[in-house]
């Protein structure tokens, strides 16, 4: 079948037959790039088509770049002019100045209103459903210093991202509402599917990156016109530089190649293969669990020096890395690389609202990296592997969800919660650790089955998270709705405890105990021997969190053999303990909740296992100790 698919696909970006999606909002733009000026002025056109069941009185779009306009857009006012490690240098502010608005013909111009980052404007005819508009636009864009996600850094180097004027999404479920919100901090991008045709102007020096694959050059004097075309996308983003060291490389599966670019910054020697190596990776584990990359092309671009604020970020077949020079052992470039190639799918093709429900994004994706690292690795998804410590991205996503595991759930729009660090620890660690947690209990085939049903069901749509859990559970054919309502709605805390071990020595009971004889009088007599076992054992296992879900103990007695058990964690009777009780030959000497770690939202390891006697060894406790504290460090430098 998928040789088939190849065959039949038609010349553009696409690998597959097209369209793959409603394509409602399609742009062609021609931008002219002003280096010195760090400008750009644009025309264009949008075909807008109004898929929904109410009519549209007014459009909205989004002028992101307003972001950094002043000190009053809501992006600079809650980030205090810090994003990640970057600073806002005020010296250097962006906007965009949209100058014309023609919409089917009637200048609409003066009647726009830009509010912050967003400009609307009241329509003299509304759009019924199922009618297309066409949308002239002229605009300025002023770029930013790098500082987040777009802008300029020395050596020429610019971010093109969010340059246009982006139509908002209109959604009629429930109520007819734009679903655009204004840029804040908290928030990144949502909009809907269409075809792009995009050529770009700036001077002949520069090596350009962009969405989707280029048609070709054409050289006109001092100046070079690249052409771009991306189907089936809901962004367009650019990279320009004219220090670009670009290396090649390629994906093949059944549908055939994808090639990949990395265009790196000058002296960065090997260390772009490892980033090539994790794509490669990264798009064969994403095909395999959801369905094949379906475009020709994806590139990966390294900020320069001084315009880290650009990296780690996500665009159509078009990503932004982050470098730096480590040992091989520290596999943080890796892991970037990985997250924001599972962008593309969760984002750049099952595209839920980054904005409302940042959890079906970032955590998804979030999910998406450990698989692609595990196959990358040929081990768990690791940070580092260095001195014989391992930090793995699951220590590291449960050390900064646990301190915060009862103030927002999942569910909270992104712009909405108590702050940056809940933001991230909620949105990325406990997404991650849900959806490890309900693989640990069901299994990796019906696990995968549930992800692969709800790729396949929603990929090129809008799913929310009724969406995500009809379509997991149906793929994993089980009601899962009791975890996902305290997983993702909820702020119940997971924490089960091996809260006690005793064991009894059954002897034979001391002392001298009365017997009835012939006549009726009584005599002191030793008491027989105890016939049973020597020994009675008894576990107790507590829940601490009001988090129901069934968990496993591992009793170890001291011949050196096991006993698995297995309790429903007071879901069938709301019991905040259990006890577990042995007449044996051998004592207890150990017990363990979730002795094979399947249970990754446990806010608490340390009181997941229990010695009857203290440990005789405490070098095993502190390395267990140091772990955990690089599991925290890393967090705070990688968030």
């Amino acid at each position: 079948m998928l040789h088939l698919l190849a065959a039949l696909a038609v010349a553009g970006s696409l690998r597959v037959p097209a369209p793959l999606s409603a394509r409602n909002a399609s742009y062609q733009l021609d931008a002219q790039l002003d280096p010195a000026q760090k400008q750009l002025t644009g025309t264009g056109r949008l075909h807008w088509r109004n898929t929904q069941s109410g009519p549209a009185t007014e459009l909205v779009f989004h002028l992101y770049m307003n972001a950094f306009k002043n000190e009053k857009s809501a992006f600079l006012k809650e980030s205090g002019g810090q994003h990640r490690t970057a600073v806002f240098d005020r010296k250097d502010w962006g906007a965009i100045d949209v100058t014309r608005l023609v919409v089917d013909g009637v200048d609409l111009t003066s009647r726009a209103v830009v509010d912050d980052t967003l400009l609307r404007v009241a329509l003299p005819h509304a759009i019924a459903p199922g009618a297309t508009s066409e949308i002239d636009l002229r605009w300025t864009t002023k770029f930013p210093r790098v500082f987040a996600r777009t802008g300029w850094g020395d050596n020429e180097f610019f971010a093109i991202a969010q340059w246009f004027p982006k139509v908002g999404v209109w959604d009629c479920q429930g109520g007819c509402r734009w679903r655009a919100h204004q840029h804040h901090l908290n928030s990144e991008f949502f909009s809907d599917f269409g075809v792009y045709e995009v050529t770009l102007r700036l001077p002949a020096r520069f090596i350009v990156a962009g969405t989707g694959v280029e048609l070709g050059t054409e050289v006109i004097g001092d100046e070079v016109v690249h052409r771009f075309l991306a189907e089936d996308v809901h962004d367009f983003a650019l990279a320009a530089s004219p220090k670009f060291d670009v290396r090649q490389g390629s994906y093949h599966d059944p549908l055939g190649e994808v090639a990949l670019t990395y265009y790196a910054q000058p002296g960065r020697g090997d260390r772009p293969t490892l980033h090539l190596a994790a794509a490669q990776a990264g798009l064969a584990e994403l095909g395999a669990r959801m369905f094949p990359y379906p475009y020709k092309r994806l590139s990966i671009v390294e900020p320069a020096a001084g315009a880290e604020g650009a990296g780690g970020m996500e665009y159509p077949t078009l990503i932004f890395t982050f470098d730096v020079a480590a040992p091989a052992q520290i596999k943080f470039g890796e892991l970037v690389t990985m997250h924001e190639l599972s962008h593309q799918y969760f984002y750049g093709m099952i595209a839920s609202d980054e904005v409302e429900e940042a959890w079906l994004d970032e955590g998804l994706a979030d999910a998406g990296t450990d698989w692609g690292l595990e196959r990358l690795l040929g081990d768990t998804a690791l940070l580092y592997d260095w001195g014989g410590h391992r930090l793995t991205t699951r220590a590291e996503r449960r050390a900064g969800y646990g301190p915060v595991a009862r103030v927002d759930p999942p569910e909270t729009q992104a712009f909405a919660f108590r702050d940056n660090g809940v933001y991230g620890a909620v949105t990325y660690g406990k997404t991650q650790l849900a959806l490890s947690t309900v693989r640990g209990l069901i299994g990796d085939a019906r696990f995968f089955a549930g992800i692969g049903r709800y790729a396949e069901r929603w990929r090129f749509l809008h799913p929310r998270i009724d969406d995500f859990i009809a379509a997991f559970d149906d793929g994993a054919g089980e009601d899962l709705r009791w975890f996902w309502d305290e997983a993702l709605r909820g702020t119940q805390v997971l924490d089960y405890a091996v809260g006690s071990i005793q064991v009894t020595e059954q002897r034979p009971p001391a002392g001298l105990f009365d017997t009835a004889t012939d006549g009726g009088t009584r005599q002191q007599i030793a008491p027989s021997l105890h016939a049973g076992p020597p020994y009675h054992s008894e576990v107790v296992v507590d829940r601490r969190g009001d988090f129901r879900f069934p968990v496993e103990l591992k009793v170890v007695f001291d011949d050196g053999s096991e006993r698995r058990e297995r309790w429903d964690g007071g879901r069938s009777d709301g019991a905040h303990w259990h006890r577990f009780s042995y007449d044996t030959d051998h004592q207890v000497v150990r017990a363990e909740v979730d002795p094979d770690a399947k249970v990754p939202l446990d806010v608490d390891r340390w009181n997941d296992g229990l010695l009857l006697r203290a440990d005789a060894a405490p070098r095993r406790t502190m390395m267990r100790r140091l772990d955990e504290w690089l599991s925290v460090l890393t967090a705070l430098v990688t968030r």
